[in-house]
């Protein structure tokens, strides 16, 4: 079985989620051959694959495949399926975040799952919603893996709290991955002035990450943000870039709870993390986030209802009490683990080649 995989070629490297699948899968199934990029789509080669798995369509924008208008890649993807090979794709977003309708990236997304014989989804809200949508593609409900093979184990509560140098007396809420608006700063903002005289302090690392330019005068504006939030919200814990995975793992170990402070949400690889860290997971009630949060028993907030999110996070304080993270743990483990979701996206693959052949 030959897949390509179309992800920009540099998002293999850093990016979990295909990496760890595609490793397990290799380890459980000798059979697969991969491929990764987008390279390949434009040329005779990429005819000599069974399954092209598409991840997220705005790699066709991408600066080394060259530039192909919206006409071009839905010929390609045409030409591809009537050559036999399949075309999969995984919805991890209804739409590109935070951009408008006219945009090539949005157009992308419709064009890619229009013309995909199989849409994978990672939760229950995405395939109702493109059940009777795309009712040419056949639809499968697999779960978000958990990086059981990346984090193996994580530091304890007390070597966490020296290593970031935080005070024993206060509890931590984590608040981790991009800040991508200051809609979602305002909600972390909100919560630590409620919070600030409770001992709750909210780990946000990247909170107001300052960009790597060369030119100076760019990161002057940045860094005077940077120390305003400094010292004006001193519940709120952030760095001045990014973390590094070992570093990560300190900020789980100091943390209960884990606060998925997005508004508008599908999927959230931090779900799974949180579970697999053992902590209770808060989120709002949106997309395969709420329902799962819901259907796990963990809180959930409304995003337009402020008294909604202190009431999840009140919920969270007493469910860390109990055994909610073991649970929440166990639970991953159980239906989570990267062997699992390897076998049944392997076993998707398989279906998918002998649909056709049938």
């Amino acid at each position: 079985m030959k897949i390509l995989v179309l992800v920009k070629a540099s998002l293999s490297a850093y990016n979990p989620y295909v990496q760890t699948l595609m490793q397990e899968i290799s380890r459980l199934f000798p059979d697969v051959e991969w491929s990764v990029g987008i390279e390949n789509f434009w040329t005779d080669k990429c005819f000599e694959y069974d399954i092209i798995h598409i991840h997220w369509p705005d790699v066709f924008i991408w600066y080394p495949c060259g530039f192909y208008n919206v006409g071009e890649i839905i010929g390609r993807l045409q030409l591809l399926k009537d050559n036999g090979v399949k075309i999969i794709s995984t919805c991890h977003n209804l739409v590109p975040h935070y951009k408008d309708k006219g945009t090539l990236n949005y157009k992308l997304y419709d064009v890619v799952y229009g013309k995909s014989d199989a849409i994978i989804h990672l939760g229950k809200y995405s395939l109702d919603l493109f059940y009777n949508k795309y009712i040419h593609a056949m639809h499968y409900l697999m779960a978000h893996h958990v990086y059981d093979t990346i984090y193996t184990s994580r530091p304890t509560y007390v070597e966490s709290i020296k290593a970031l140098h935080l005070s024993f007396d206060k509890q931590y809420i984590l608040c981790f991955g991009a800040f991508r608006n200051d809609e979602e700063r305002r909600l972390v903002i909100y919560l630590a002035e409620k919070f600030k005289k409770k001992n709750i302090c909210f780990l946000a690392p990247s909170f107001l990450a300052i960009p790597k330019r060369r030119n100076f005068l760019y990161l002057i504006k940045p860094a005077l943000r940077h120390l305003y939030y400094k010292m004006r919200y001193s519940n709120i814990i952030f760095e001045k870039g990014w973390v590094s995975d070992a570093k990560l793992m300190y900020y789980y170990g100091a943390s209960s709870i884990s606060l998925i402070h997005r508004l508008h949400i599908l999927n959230s690889g931090n779900l799974p993390l949180g579970f697999l860290m053992k902590q209770v997971v808060v989120g709002p009630n949106r997309g395969n986030v709420g329902y799962i949060l819901k259907t796990t028993g963990n809180p959930v907030f409304e995003p337009t209802n402020n008294d909604s999110l202190l009431e999840a996070i009140c919920k969270a304080q007493i469910l860390v009490r109990g055994v909610k993270g073991e649970e929440n743990f166990k639970y991953a483990m159980e239906n989570w683990n990267t062997a699992r979701i390897s076998e049944e996206l392997y076993h998707i693959y398989k279906t998918e080649i002998n649909r056709y052949l049938l």
